[in-house]
């Protein structure tokens, strides 16, 4: 049986030792140096999950970083949200003198690909990790908790251990709820993620149902479940088939795809049919009229930032977990329902 050394901070040597290898290998396989076997570097970063190994503070002092250092794993930057939620976190953080670490990730990624890259962005003293993505799951960074702080910023985060500082997506959605009602419609189709999968899109959209349903008014459902987050290319004839006044798009980017769908099929918004979506920061939504939900980015980032910095200086500080609402922008793709 492999000896395992017990120490309150795992080392090198534990991880070696869990291993079955010796500790220069296991230096090799966490640097994921070229003489190194796959199934060696898989054997030790998955031993250096297990026992939360953070590595060697010392060693990564000499590449240039320090415990004031924040990690940031934040989603690609081709929409919109994540451009300006990077540019605040940045900002806030610099102004407090902390340097940030940042790793752009896609949308989805394969599990081993996620403890890939959250192997190197740990191989380094951190003070703190954010997460400001979908795409990291909560499991996977549990082991590193009471190592350093780890925050979930945007998404909603429910896991006692971690902090999160998110979007109010249940208000959001009865936000939107509210004003498509009170707008006189009475059969909606809403469009957008999973609405089970406790993602933002699904959290926005579940409520969002919730008291449509509660107003009395009666809401069918289309799930997108491709990765790019097209459109069922039928969904606006599904709409006027179905008897729907509304169609509620997850996002902006989904209700784009829905007001060119529509234009190209001759359905006139919002004569014909409504259109309103979420996220508040595609250009040019004040010249296509687009009626939306904008999330409170600048204020997340802020908050976010505040309180990573407490929990870096305040040992053993629990996790706080807090959710900031945006607000509502009423335009002209949302009217009353069309004569019948």
């Amino acid at each position: 049986m492999t000896a395992m050394v017990s120490h309150a901070v795992p080392t090198l040597e534990d991880v070696a030792a869990r291993a079955g290898v010796s500790r220069a290998t296991a230096s090799r396989a966490l640097l994921r140096q070229a003489r190194v076997s796959a199934a060696t570097i898989d054997k030790v970063t998955a031993a250096a999950r297990e026992l939360g190994y953070v590595a060697d503070r010392g060693a990564a002092r000499l590449a240039g970083h320090s415990p004031r250092t924040v990690g940031l794993i934040i989603r690609g930057a081709r929409n919109a949200v994540y451009g300006e939620l990077f540019s605040e976190l940045g900002k806030h953080l610099r102004a407090s003198e902390s340097d940030v670490l940042a790793t752009a990730v896609p949308a989805a990624m394969q599990v081993a690909e996620a403890e890939a890259i959250l192997g190197r962005v740990l191989g380094v003293p951190l003070g703190g990790l954010m997460l400001a993505n979908g795409s990291i799951r909560s499991e996977q960074v549990l082991p590193y908790v009471g190592r350093l702080p780890i925050m979930r910023v945007g998404h909603p985060e429910s896991t006692p251990e971690l902090s999160g500082v998110g979007y109010d997506e249940v208000t959001h959605g009865r936000l939107m709820a509210d004003a498509v009602a009170a707008a006189g419609h009475r059969r909606v189709l809403a469009v957008g993620r999973p609405f089970a999968s406790g993602q933002t899109q699904g959290v926005r959209i579940e409520a969002l149902v919730a008291r449509l349903r509660e107003r009395g008014v009666a809401v069918d459902t289309v799930p997108v479940t491709t990765l790019e987050l097209r459109l069922p290319a039928d969904t606006v004839a599904r709409a006027l088939a179905a008897g729907c006044t509304a169609l509620v798009c997850a996002s902006d980017e989904l209700a784009f795809q829905a007001m060119l769908a529509a234009r190209e099929s001759g359905v006139r918004v919002p004569d014909d049919l409504s259109v309103v979506g979420f996220d508040g920061y595609e250009p040019g939504l004040d010249l296509i009229g687009l009626t939306t939900v904008r999330l409170p980015v600048a204020a997340v980032a802020r908050r976010a930032a505040e309180l990573m910095l407490e929990l870096m200086s305040t040992p053993g500080m629990p996790p706080v977990r807090e959710v900031i609402a945006g607000e509502l922008t009423v335009r002209t793709s949302l009217g009353p329902p069309r004569a019948t």
